[in-house]
C-alpha cells in the first residue's frame, strides 16, 4: 500500500520499501512535493499513523 501512495504522488523519484525492516527509503524532488504532503499521502493511502522523516 505504502508503494502504491507513492507511485501516486508527484515528485517522487525512486522508493526502496523493506517489509521486514517496516520501512521505506524515498527519492523524491522537493520542488514537487514536501515531506508532510507526501506523508500525508501515506497516511490517507494506508491509514498507517506511526510515520517519521529520518535523513
Amino acid at each position: 500500500m505504502v508503494n502504491v501512495a507513492l507511485d501516486e504522488s508527484p515528485g517522487v523519484l525512486a522508493y526502496e520499501t523493506s517489509l521486514a525492516k517496516q520501512q521505506t527509503k524515498v527519492k523524491f524532488t522537493p520542488n514537487e512535493i514536501d515531506e508532510e504532503t507526501l506523508m500525508e499521502n501515506i497516511k490517507k493511502r494506508t491509514g498507517y499513523t506511526n510515520l517519521f522523516v529520518q535523513n
